[in-house]
């Protein structure tokens, strides 16, 4: 079994090719996915609860290794009546005055930091409301317009009633997710997802031979730059 914590969609993109691809490769091994918080995922791999998490941002953690792997672009959530509805992209000055809803659960404090370090680089005061919901049913409020929220182009596969988004094209709203885990973990089946998701990146990952992709006898995948979420072409 191979423990995976996440905070974003499975819905599209780079995650959910990475457990399609393992699960074909090794369907010996179960996938346990686990929704939570970087903060949760950090400390559930630690006291070895968890064999791997992916968060956004590529900081160093404490007794962690940690490896970036893919970006995605930021969108804006929003209801098909919202005035902004129309726009196929959008940028920070449009969203001046808005009211922002955010859950109060995991990605919910990510993106309310996010929403806040974002605005003050356009001095903007913004009004943003927890809800205690989860991320769903927060994306089923938006779709009610009862306000706009920020989530990663993963989403995008989601389809929910009157709900649509729209990217952000400021340079600085891509967002950059990494594999964390402990080094201490000797868990098979954690080396050989670790392989995967590095070859899915299209990156080789220095160290030890028995993290090769060739030592774990691991497929090479083609096409594994991902960014937005989206397959770009082949691997280096």
């Amino acid at each position: 079994m191979v423990r995976v914590g996440i905070l974003t969609s499975l819905a599209g993109g780079f995650l959910r090719e990475l457990v399609r691809s393992y699960a074909i490769q090794n369907p010996e091994i179960t996938i346990d996915i686990r929704d939570g918080g970087r903060d949760e995922h950090v400390g559930a791999i630690r006291r070895r609860k968890l064999d791997v998490a992916f968060v956004i941002g590529d900081c160093r953690v404490a007794d962690c290794e940690i490896s970036p792997l893919w970006e995605e672009r930021v969108h804006v959530a929003l209801s098909k009546g919202h005035t902004l509805a129309g726009n196929q992209q959008l940028d920070w000055p449009d969203l001046r005055g808005e009211c922002f809803i955010v859950s109060r659960f995991a990605p919910g404090p990510e993106v309310h930091d996010y929403i806040i370090r974002r605005t003050a680089d356009y001095s903007t005061n913004t009004e943003i409301l927890y809800k205690a919901v989860a991320q769903e049913t927060l994306m089923n409020l938006v779709g009610l317009g009862q306000g706009i929220t920020l989530v990663s182009a993963a989403w995008a596969g989601i389809k929910l009633p009157e709900l649509v988004l729209r990217p952000l094209i400021d340079p600085a709203d891509m967002v950059r997710f990494s594999a964390v885990w402990s080094p201490r973990n000797d868990n098979p089946a954690l080396r050989r997802f670790i392989s995967v998701a590095h070859t899915l990146a299209g990156r080789v990952r220095h160290g030890t031979s028995d993290w090769s992709p060739e030592a774990l006898g691991v497929a090479s995948i083609k096409g594994g730059t991902f960014v937005n979420g989206q397959r770009l072409g082949p691997s280096p």
